[in-house]
């Protein structure tokens, strides 16, 4: 992907970078990759092919793993294109066989902004161990559960959800009430909890320490300069609204009122009968949108088991603005995801400008947000947010409640 360096937003951060150890080049593809975000960095495990030139690689974060869709690699440079984010990261050797580079993310049609990166032989570790002598040992309390998470710039709490995965190492993330914060991975040693995620647009930092009353505080970063403070109270009984609670549809105006541009840029309408089913969910995307693409790939479960029975996805999609590339991105996501579902361009990402698009509901809270409609193309119920894979149990309980709600407009057809 090239870059336009008069359109750059360089972002330095306060990160204080080594050299890395030597890699040779043709035989070390495990990688810790750390972006120059935060305090230490925010580091992610990159996996490159063995075989040279690269042509595949991935990112892991714990368990999850994220193939990478485009990957090149010509004169000592790898190139690593997350196109589905129309974002990319490039590693370059220098002549010591050290590795650096950059992580270039796209802000708008015009700009993007990069952070620069160092990557080094993994050895196991995502965080330096930390150091401890005998007697200066104190027992902390264990960080894996549930918490009441107050972030200082969110008026809403969040609940925080960790498990360890052996040893000192452990998993987690956040929910709120329009999605989670994905796979987050680290470790907790000494009291102290420290996780990163990166997935090609949204880079991930966390950091707490465990006080002598058994709460948490600490840092988050995330991204190229957002900065916030944390504190977090255990409670196993954490939960959020429900989903289904927080939009309703609006009386008086229906779907067939609504009108946006296909994928080739004829107009059409989200309630035209020829789109629904005899049960349809509507879901307002984003294709720049992780949780987005999480939702994806459910509702691909869900249109291959109760396709058969009438029920169908629509998408309505909002995105940058450039119609031509708008496209593009979009068509990039139904790829990745093999999804086979119309999608309907219907506006910018700016949830205000989103909202007064979707005067079928009292208001965009966020993405995504699923319209769940009859087959008259009445909508009966709206659900806000989105709990990934990464949530566990809550992402579980989050499919039941779909399904059960598809079972119940399909059983009353006709009634």
């Amino acid at each position: 992907m090239p870059v336009n360096l008069n359109r750059l937003i360089l972002v330095t951060g306060v990160v204080a970078f080594t050299a890395a150890p030597s890699i040779a080049w043709e035989k070390d593809r495990e990688l810790l990759v750390t972006l120059n975000i935060g305090q230490g960095g925010l580091p992610f495990v990159l996996v490159l092919p063995d075989t040279q030139p690269a042509s595949s690689a991935y990112i892991r974060n714990g368990s999850e793993k994220i193939e990478i869709p485009k990957v090149s690699e010509e004169s000592g440079r790898i190139s690593l294109d997350f196109t589905h984010y129309d974002c990319g990261v490039e590693l370059s050797a220098s002549g010591k066989g050290d590795l650096t580079g950059f992580w270039k993310k796209r802000i708008n049609n015009s700009d993007y902004a990069v952070v620069n990166l160092r990557a080094e032989r993994f050895d196991g570790h995502r965080f330096k161990p930390i150091l401890r002598v005998t007697e200066d040992f104190v027992k902390f309390a264990p960080a894996a559960g549930r918490w009441v998470v107050k972030f200082a710039a969110d008026q809403e709490s969040a609940v925080g959800v960790f498990r360890e995965t052996g040893g000192k190492t452990i998993e987690g993330t956040f929910l709120t009430t329009t999605g989670d914060y994905r796979y987050l991975a680290g470790s907790y040693e000494y009291g102290q909890l420290r996780l990163s995620c990166f997935d090609g647009t949204h880079a991930f930092l966390v950091s707490a320490n465990m006080q002598k009353d058994g709460t948490l505080k600490g840092d988050f970063w995330s991204g190229a300069k957002f900065h916030d403070t944390w504190a977090a109270v255990r409670d196993d009984k954490a939960s959020l609204p429900d989903g289904f609670t927080l939009a309703h549809a609006n009386s008086g105006v229906h779907l067939k009122d609504l009108k946006f541009s296909d994928l080739k840029g004829n107009p059409q309408s989200p309630g035209d009968p020829a789109l629904l089913g005899k049960a349809t969910i509507i879901d307002i995307f984003g294709s720049w949108c992780p949780n987005c693409h999480d939702a994806g790939d459910l509702l691909v479960d869900l249109e291959k088991k109760y396709g058969p029975r009438g029920f169908k996805v629509i998408g309505l999609a909002f995105e940058n603005g450039d119609f031509g590339r708008d496209v593009r991105q979009v068509k990039r996501f139904l790829e990745r995801h093999h999804a086979q579902y119309p999608v309907l361009i219907a506006g910018v990402r700016d949830r205000a400008k989103a909202s007064a698009a979707l005067p079928v509901i009292d208001g965009l809270k966020g993405y995504p947000t699923f319209l769940f409609v009859d087959a008259e193309g009445n909508i009966q119920s709206v659900y806000t947010g989105f709990y990934g894979p990464a949530t566990g149990e809550d992402h579980r309980k989050m499919r039941a409640q779909f399904e059960a709600v598809i079972e119940n407009l399909l059983s009353s057809r006709g009634k």
